[in-house]
């Protein structure tokens, strides 16, 4: 049966604003964080956002018929603007969730982190810090852009990502040097501080959760992957098909998997 006691050790490094508990706390807001933001990505905007680069395709297929070379720049410039608009909403959620893993995988990691515990909290606030500015960085890339920088090819919310990417590489250099320090034998005998028992629900989560990340969670994004593949080579064949058939033009399809999706020839 389990215990009711909390072990010693777990108040002494759990205790509050400790390092381990900062990293677990935010760790978790950052992963419910990225969740909910791809939630509203992918019902709000991804589908619309996929019917907005269809338009502005057919669109410039329409100007190269008419050899309207001022329509072609217009348009690609708001096809990228489109595919920017994208990319930093996915951008964000995924660093978003990336970051909160880390500090969970951290906070595991905290009794081995042979540094003291002023560092120790030092880095979990760089890192959750940095976890945090970087996707809301990210993801005003596209509405902030140039607007007021000194710089005349970065805006303020990359300058915002670039530092908060910055302050993760300084947590995660830290971390790794108390890990080896400890593997050095400079930080004594690590106190493993996970309550000792054998409930029903830590055996669940334990066992269900290696099996997510281990066997479910690479077998889905392969097959993520192997979908988009298929789908973008397929749309791409019969959007360029339908538009350009009429023109007498032949649409073939590229040969390797490094190759474009298609190319035509009059």
């Amino acid at each position: 049966m389990a215990s009711g006691e909390i072990p010693s050790t777990a108040v002494a490094t759990f205790g509050r604003m400790s390092a381990r508990r900062l990293l677990i706390l935010g760790g978790i807001a950052l992963v419910a964080g990225g969740m909910f933001l791809g939630d509203i990505f992918a019902v709000f905007f991804l589908h619309q956002n996929g019917r907005l680069q269809g338009e502005a395709l057919i669109a410039a297929t329409r100007a190269v018929a008419a050899q309207n070379p001022t329509a072609m720049k217009d348009i690609f410039a708001h096809l990228g603007g489109i595919l920017e608009d994208r990319g930093t909403k996915v951008d964000a959620h995924v660093h978003m969730i990336d970051a909160g893993y880390l500090a969970l995988l951290f906070a595991l990691l905290q009794p081995f982190v042979a540094l003291s515990a002023p560092g120790k909290k030092l880095l979990a606030v760089f890192f959750i810090t940095g976890g945090v500015l970087l996707p809301v960085g990210i993801f005003l890339i596209h509405y902030v852009g140039l607007a007021y920088s000194p710089f005349s090819v970065i805006g303020w919310a990359s300058i915002v990502a670039d530092s908060a990417g910055a302050l993760l590489v300084v947590a995660l250099l830290g971390e790794a040097w108390g890990l080896w320090n400890y593997a050095r034998g400079r930080g004594g005998t690590a106190e493993i501080d996970s309550p000792h028992e054998n409930s029903w629900s830590r055996r669940i989560l334990l066992s269900g959760g290696t099996v997510l990340v281990l066997v479910i969670l690479p077998a889905r994004k392969r097959s993520i992957s192997r979908h988009i593949r298929t789908s973008s080579n397929s749309d791409c064949l019969q959007s360029f098909s339908r538009l350009f058939n009429p023109m007498s033009l032949s649409v073939k399809i590229g040969g390797g998997a490094g190759s474009r999706c298609f190319s035509w020839d009059r």
